[in-house]
């Protein structure tokens, strides 16, 4: 009884004391739940350029996808080692090496932006979107491209709702005697067992 009662104050002193000078947000999770909500935050905002979420969260992955960003303008083979390490998918590290490290070479910091959207009507928290700040800028050849292929796919989805479907039990007008002389020829074959069954089962 003394021990439950000892472990229930030190656990209400616990309680009580204020995290002074702690600025590290737990959101409810343990050291390692942290880490990989953060990895897995960066990875699709690194994949996505923007993605949206509450305004604690942004603000802690900012730093974090900063500095593997300036990480990878480096360009060595420790900056590249750094990234696959940190990042499960090896696209995403590809992605920050090749592409967003030399968009942003002549940045000196400050890659990301956060733009507060309100509250969520379900519990009231403050939600925020995360992006980068320069987006990746397409050329001519390419904006030809994509209007070609969306032009394609148009003509190709126009093409399949054009075409009629293929039922066999609908013949054309030329197939329809062949069709009436199939079913009376099966109708006549059927009877024609059936007697015969009939037959056998009076003989016996």
């Amino acid at each position: 009884m003394k021990w439950n009662l000892i472990l229930k104050k030190i656990s209400y002193i616990e309680s009580t004391i204020v995290r002074h000078r702690k600025k590290t947000k737990k959101f409810n999770r343990t050291a390692a739940e942290r880490k990989s909500l953060y990895r897995n935050l960066v990875q699709s905002l690194f994949l996505h350029e923007r993605i949206t979420t509450t305004e604690k969260k942004a603000k802690a992955i900012r730093p974090i996808a900063e500095k593997l960003i300036t990480r990878g303008k480096r360009q060595d083979l420790s900056a590249r080692r750094a990234l696959s390490a940190f990042f499960p998918v090896d696209d995403v590290a590809r992605k920050v090496y090749d592409d967003l490290a030399i968009r942003f070479k002549d940045r000196p910091g400050g890659y990301l932006r956060i733009l507060k959207l309100g509250f969520r009507q379900s519990d009231g928290t403050d939600m925020a979107i995360i992006e980068l700040v320069e987006k990746k800028k397409e050329t001519k050849k390419a904006l030809v491209k994509d209007k070609k292929s969306e032009k394609e796919e148009l003509s190709t989805q126009t093409d399949k709702k054009s075409r009629k479907p293929f039922n066999k039990f609908r013949p054309g007008k030329k197939d329809k005697e062949t069709h009436q002389k199939e079913k009376e020829v099966t109708k006549a074959s059927y009877s024609s067992g059936q007697a015969e069954k009939i037959r056998k089962q009076g003989s016996k």
